[in-house]
């Protein structure tokens, strides 16, 4: 699996990309970085909404590599 369509860095687009690519839930995503329901919710509001909240860059690199896990794994 490759991810396509990518926008550089986190957005709540590149989010919802990121788990619909990789089949990944939202809540096996929380636990991977340690996040309540209620915040992984606001990290895919749009940005426009008030009720956004940004994921911290290593919150969004800790998902890539736990992704990049996985391609790997499925490729060997």
């Amino acid at each position: 699996m490759i991810l396509k369509d990518f926008e550089f860095g986190y957005t709540p687009e590149n989010l919802r990309r990121l788990l619909g690519q990789s089949n990944l839930s939202q809540k096996e995503a929380r636990e991977i970085i340690g996040k309540g329901r209620n915040t992984f919710s606001r990290y895919l509001y749009d940005v426009s909404n008030h009720n956004h909240v940004t994921m911290s860059h290593v919150d969004w690199l800790t998902l890539l590599e736990y992704v990049k896990g996985l391609q790997n794994s499925n490729l060997g």
